[in-house]
């Protein structure tokens, strides 16, 4: 997983080659506290991902990844960001809900622009909805169209006062980029049904553990299963 989205990265210019490990993985501390969306190949290897951190109902703003970004330090918006960011908290607080930071999300080329990329985006949902929770954060590269995908399947940007918090340009990755929230109990428009039968794939599929022996980290088990086309891979957590 993480050599697939070292290449995807480096590929797309938003990393270096120092960037990456001596064997090609672009790694991050938060893989480590994630969940990770694997999908598979009709050959079983690994051409898609998406990263998962979820926190607890307690979280504060400055538990998350998004609080270190740089619209977080952007002398403008940094006030507005911090309190749209922490009202979401409190609705999630209130449903007795986590709250999920997503990321890391990288595609196989073969796989841009057909249905498995549609796919990787509503399992999002799906995955979401069975921790169970309701809202997300992710921050969304322009690069690609991204962002403009992600925004089309039900992104939002954050907002203050009615006033949507812009773009920013983030030095780390090269590129500007956009803060979106989602609300995992709405599916996209004309979607729903496909996000149900995700819902009921993922409980049905293998989980890969860090420490599988030993006593789990997270409340449920479940997983995307192949199935024949093996379009669908694995949910993998360090935990």
């Amino acid at each position: 997983m993480q050599r697939l989205r070292g290449r995807i990265y480096l590929g797309d210019g938003a990393i270096r080659p120092g960037d990456l490990s001596i064997d090609g993985r672009h790694s991050t501390l938060a893989d480590d506290q994630s969940w990770h969306l694997l999908l598979l190949d009709e050959k079983g290897n690994i051409a898609g991902c998406a990263r998962y951190r979820v926190h607890p109902p307690l979280a504060r703003f400055e538990d998350l990844g998004v609080a270190t970004s740089a619209l977080a330090r952007s002398t403008q918006w940094a006030s507005a960001f911090r309190t749209a960011v922490e009202e979401e908290l409190r609705g999630a607080r209130k449903l007795g809900f986590p709250y999920v930071e997503m990321g890391g999300w990288a595609i196989a080329e073969h796989f841009r622009g057909t249905r498995h990329f549609l796919l990787s985006v509503l399992a999002s949902y799906a995955f979401v909805r069975l921790i169970p929770g309701a809202f997300a954060i992710c921050p969304a590269t322009e690069r690609n169209g991204s962002a403009a995908v992600l925004r089309r399947m039900g992104g939002r940007l954050f907002e203050m006062s009615t006033t949507p918090i812009p773009a920013y340009f983030d030095a780390r990755y090269g590129c500007q980029m956009q803060m979106l929230r989602f609300d995992a109990r709405q599916s996209p428009l004309g979607y729903e049904e496909n996000v149900q039968q995700l819902m009921a794939r993922l409980i049905e599929c293998p989980v890969i553990c860090a420490n599988p022996s030993g006593p789990r980290k997270t409340q449920n088990d479940f997983a995307l299963p192949s199935h024949n086309s093996k379009s669908l891979g694995a949910i993998a957590t360090a935990a």
